[in-house]
């Protein structure tokens, strides 16, 4: 999902990180882990409440140091130490944020090049539109917003920040779908006329299997009920 952002030929992006949550931990920090340093750097780390920040700052060291007894040669980390600009730091290149001051210093600054917002849609759309008229780069959840007139404000937004800036903003979704092969092939198909002649509707059907072992059985027999 993080394709969009990234070229083999170019500089790693700075990226940082909104949210710390079960998503945030469990499904974006170990992809952009496993991009680093080729494609990414993570540089900084947000939420809201300085609570989580710490916590996720502390897994971050956990697996550094994991990382540091496996090769001698890693450099220590940094004890955690407390700023009084909104920040804490908590390694040597990872910096946390917090806060309406810490989420102004992130789209002020111009060490940070792209933003992974992983908060929930009803916040989802503000910092979005921070992000563009900064001129960062944007990874959101899906959807884009809770509404569709909110959603075709960030698309116009983005569109005028673009002819804004001299450099293309990217922004994507993280609608895993969009990467499936064979989504991609039939999109390449359509856009292929030869293929399929000229396309004036299309329709799409998808089945996704629930396992049951994932949720209460209470919960299962509600679900059929509701059906």
């Amino acid at each position: 999902m993080f394709v969009f952002f990234a070229s083999a030929s170019a500089p790693p992006l700075r990226v940082a990180l909104l949210g710390t949550g079960i998503f945030a931990t469990n499904c974006h920090l170990p992809t952009i882990q496993k991009l680093s340093p080729t494609l990414f750097n993570l540089v900084a780390v947000w939420s809201r409440s300085e609570e989580s920040v710490d916590k996720f700052l502390l897994l971050l060291n956990a697996a550094a140091e994991e990382n540091k007894n496996e090769n001698k040669n890693s450099d220590t980390n940094k004890n955690a130490a407390a700023d009084d600009d909104g920040t804490t730091t908590r390694t040597t290149e990872i910096k946390g944020y917090f806060g309406e001051d810490g989420l102004k210093e992130i789209f002020l600054t111009t060490s940070i090049d792209a933003v992974i917002i992983a908060l929930p849609i009803n916040v989802q759309p503000r910092i979005i539109k921070i992000a563009f008229i900064a001129g960062k780069h944007v990874l959101s959840e899906k959807p884009i917003a809770s509404t569709v007139d909110e959603a075709k404000q960030l698309c116009d937004l983005y569109y005028n920040c673009n002819t804004k800036y001299s450099k293309t903003l990217q922004w994507s979704v993280a609608e895993n779908f969009r990467y499936e092969p064979a989504i991609i092939s039939v999109a390449n198909s359509i856009q292929n006329n030869n293929d399929f002649g000229y396309v004036i509707a299309a329709s799409f059907s998808l089945c996704c299997a629930v396992i049951a072992r994932l949720m209460k059985a209470t919960d299962v027999i509600q679900y059929g009920a509701d059906k």
